[in-house]
């Protein structure tokens, strides 16, 4: 059994690289959370107001994937997952998040301080509200963020069509040969997999790289 790491064709691996060039661009410039003020770590005789810092959503992962990833911070607050009416005499002061996506009639409460990643909306505009709350609940401050999922399209979603050509059994028992067609997409990468048997492959048209656990990258261009 033959484990193949990854197949894709050469406008994957520009891809990669774009990819990584647009990390290093996004990392280098500075976000409204890069200047939040880290809490006290001393108890205080008076705990200064609470407020919420939020970025716009990661553009990255938003364009490509329809991912939303917006990250947040707190002055004057840790997030600690405690909670009722003791906790609220902790000083410097502890609380969490509550989360509301267009306008629902329900929250969630986070109290890790990580980034709030959103999947699966449906295309078009949404809205965001985080509300920095106290050890009991109690709202102190929030702030809202608007983005718009964008629509799928056949260039963001690389895929695959296969065309079975033919399956006969062979000689030695339990054994078959089947003939395939598959056409790739554009930047299509194929995830980690494993096939029972021996394969042949050649290339009508275009780049092929791939690449079997244990042995060298394999590059056939036509």
């Amino acid at each position: 059994m033959r484990i193949l790491k990854h197949a894709r064709s050469k406008s994957a691996l520009m891809l990669s690289v774009a990819v990584m060039l647009w990390c290093a661009m996004t990392a280098a410039a500075q976000s409204p959370t890069d200047k939040c003020r880290p809490a006290s770590v001393i108890p205080l005789a008076s705990e200064p107001p609470a407020k919420i810092i939020i970025d716009p959503p990661l553009a990255g992962p938003l364009a490509s994937r329809g991912v939303a990833v917006i990250q947040y911070c707190a002055e004057n607050l840790h997030f600690v997952p405690e909670f009722g009416p003791n906790a609220l005499a902790v000083s410097p002061r502890v609380g969490h998040i509550h989360v509301r996506v267009d306008d629902a009639s329900w929250v969630w409460a986070d109290a890790s301080g990580n980034p709030v990643i959103l999947m699966g909306l449906s295309p078009g505009p949404h809205k965001v509200v985080i509300e920095l709350e106290d050890a009991n609940h109690h709202a102190l401050d929030s702030g809202t963020v608007t983005f718009v999922i964008p629509e799928k399209s056949p260039a963001q979603q690389p895929g695959t069509k296969r065309t079975d050509l033919q399956r006969h059994d062979l000689s030695a028992p339990g054994r078959e040969v089947v003939q395939v067609r598959v056409d790739f997409d554009p930047g299509y990468v194929a995830p980690r997999h494993t096939h029972p048997g021996e394969e042949i492959i050649y290339v009508l048209e275009g780049t092929l790289e791939y690449e079997v656990e244990g042995k060298p990258l394999v590059v056939i261009v036509k």
